[in-house]
C-alpha cells in the first residue's frame, strides 16, 4: 500500500489522531461541567377511597379530619449528572406543587443515597420545599407524598445555576437504556481490543497513524461517553427499582 508511505498522507492519520485527542478532551469536559436533575415517579396509587354506593357509610380519618380518599404518590430526584449541585447553586428552592384542591396530608424523605445524605424538607399547604442542600453526582432521595383529592397533576419548581429543567424519566426508558448501552459498551471495548492487537507489531507504520489509532480513539470516546454518562442506570438503577418493588418497603 504504497498510499500509505506518503507523508501526505501520514501527516493526515496524524491530524486525525489529534482531532479524536482534542475531541475526547472536550467531551469529558463537557459532561464533567454538566449539572442535571431528573425525577421519576416511583409509585402512584390510590390507597383508600369511598366511592358514591358507600358514601356515608363509610367514613376516612387521617388524624382528627375526615377525607374522601388517600393517595400514595412516591417521587425520587437524582442528580443524574457528573457535576454536583451546591447550595449557593439554588436561586428558588426545589418545591413540589400540587393543585388548590389537592390536599397534602403528609411528605416525608423514606431513602436517600448516599445515607449521609440528609437533605431536609418543608411542608406547606399544598406544597413541599427541599432545603438548599450539596447533591453529589449520583445522589438521590425519595419523597413520600399522602395526598387527598388528588388529580394526577403536580409540578416541581426551582431554579439551579446550571440546570435548565428537572426532567422526567421512567424505569421503562432506563431498562431500554440497559438493553441497549451494555452489549454496545462490549461490542465498542472489543472492536478497540482487536484494533490495539492488530496494530501492536505496527506501532511506527504509516497504517497505524492513518487507521488505527484515530478509529481505536474514537471507539474509547464513544465507550467513555456511553458509560460514564449512564452508569448509575446501566448497572444498577433498573436492578435496585425492582428490589424495591419486591421488598414493598415504602407502604
Amino acid at each position: 500500500m504504497e498510499i500509505l508511505r506518503d507523508p501526505f498522507w501520514q501527516f493526515i492519520g496524524a491530524f486525525l489522531a489529534l482531532i479524536a485527542i482534542i475531541v475526547s478532551i472536550y467531551i469529558y469536559l463537557l459532561q464533567k461541567n454538566k449539572r442535571s436533575l431528573s425525577y421519576e415517579i416511583v409509585v402512584s396509587s390510590e390507597l383508600l377511597t369511598t366511592n358514591e354506593e358507600l358514601h356515608g357509610k363509610i367514613r376516612i380519618l387521617f388524624g382528627k379530619s375526615q377525607i374522601q380518599n388517600i393517595h400514595l404518590l412516591v417521587i425520587e430526584i437524582s442528580n443524574d449528572s457528573n457535576g454536583s449541585i451546591l447550595p449557593a447553586d439554588f436561586y428558588e428552592n426545589l418545591s413540589f406543587i400540587f393543585g388548590d384542591e389537592t390536599k397534602l396530608l403528609s411528605a416525608e424523605i423514606v431513602e436517600c443515597y448516599p445515607p449521609s445524605f440528609k437533605p431536609k424538607l418543608m411542608i406547606a399547604k399544598t406544597s413541599a420545599v427541599i432545603e438548599p442542600t450539596l447533591i453529589n453526582s449520583q445522589d438521590y432521595f425519595k419523597i413520600k407524598f399522602l395526598l387527598s383529592q388528588y388529580d394526577n397533576k403536580f409540578k416541581i419548581n426551582g431554579r439551579i445555576a446550571g440546570v435548565k429543567s428537572i426532567r422526567r424519566v421512567t424505569t421503562t426508558n432506563n431498562a431500554m437504556l440497559s438493553l441497549i448501552a451494555l452489549p454496545l459498551l462490549g461490542i465498542l471495548l472489543a472492536i478497540s481490543l482487536v484494533l490495539i492487537t492488530w496494530s501492536s507489531h505496527n506501532l511506527f507504520s504509516p497504517l497505524f497513524f492513518l487507521v488505527y489509532a484515530p478509529l481505536n480513539l474514537i471507539i474509547l470516546i464513544m465507550s467513555y461517553y456511553i458509560y460514564f454518562r449512564n452508569r448509575r442506570k446501566i448497572f444498577w438503577g433498573v436492578k435496585k427499582r425492582n428490589d424495591e418493588h419486591k421488598k414493598n418497603n415504602i407502604t
